[in-house]
This record gives structure tokens, C-alpha cells and sequence, in this order.
């Protein structure tokens, strides 16, 4: 026989696996270099979080089981009107939305793509920080008399 084949089950979804092929006839026993696969399966989103709100931006992270990139599409309604996007692939999903409207309800969702699939988390939402207070502008040094007129 110069063809073999073994079927493996109930492995765990989205994990690495290394193996070697060890092979054995009357001329003797070959071994094969260090082999790798990955199972498949399922992205999935965890651990959605809002961080770092401020009156103009926020951060979403999240987490996901594979290495996947990051998208989080956002808007005042479920309409989702504006999405931030990162290409790289990763598991620790960090993404800062700017130029948000102060003391404003956002609603989010956030989604990961990878070879193994697609995962859209359901609706979050959050409220930018109001406006920092102005702090109290005091003038001095200023000469008495009418606009415009010398002193």
C-alpha cells in the first residue's frame, strides 16, 4: 500500500493540532517532519466591552476564539450608518470611534470575519460624556476708557 489515510473526530473546533507520519515496511521505518492542521469552525464574539467614553469618541473591544479582523458598524439608530473597519487578524478586538456627537445614545454591533466564518454580535449601545465645563475667563491688564478710543 503507498496510500494511507486515518479520520480523527471530536476534535475541538479552531485549534491547532501537530502531528508526524510514521510509516514502517521490511525496509525499515520513516518518520515525516513536524505536520500542522487547524479545525474548523465557528468565529465567536466575547467579551464586548465600551471603554474610555468621552464626550467625542469611545472604544469598543471585544474578543474572539480565532484570529479574525475587527469591524464595528454604528449609528443613533440599527441603522448603522457609519463603520470603523481593521484588517489584521486578531484575537483582542479594539476599535475607537471619533468625531461623535456629546451626551449622544450610539447604538453598535461588532463583527469578525475569518476563513472559518462570520460572526455579527446583536445590537449594544452607549452614551457620550457631556461637554467638559468652560472654566471662568478672567481679563486683567486692561485700560478703562471707550472702544476705540485711546488711552
Amino acid at each position: 500500500v503507498t496510500s494511507h489515510s486515518q479520520l480523527i473526530s471530536g476534535l475541538p473546533a479552531l485549534t491547532e493540532y501537530h502531528y508526524r507520519v510514521i510509516s514502517t515496511n521490511v525496509n525499515g521505518t520513516t518518520v515525516s517532519e513536524d505536520q500542522t492542521f487547524t479545525t474548523s469552525g465557528q468565529t465567536i464574539i466575547t467579551n464586548v466591552q465600551v471603554t474610555n467614553i468621552k464626550s467625542d469618541s469611545a472604544t469598543i473591544t471585544w474578543d474572539t476564539n480565532a484570529p479574525a479582523d475587527s469591524k464595528v458598524s454604528y449609528g443613533l439608530t440599527t441603522s448603522y450608518t457609519h463603520q470603523k473597519t481593521d484588517p489584521e487578524l486578531v484575537r483582542k478586538h479594539s476599535v475607537t470611534l471619533t468625531g461623535l456627537n456629546q451626551s449622544t445614545t450610539y447604538h453598535f454591533r461588532c463583527n469578525s470575519v475569518n476563513p472559518y466564518g462570520t460572526y455579527t454580535t446583536i445590537d449594544y449601545t452607549f452614551t457620550t460624556n457631556a461637554a467638559p465645563p468652560m472654566s471662568p475667563v478672567t481679563v486683567t491688564g486692561v485700560a478703562s476708557g471707550t472702544l476705540g478710543e485711546r488711552v
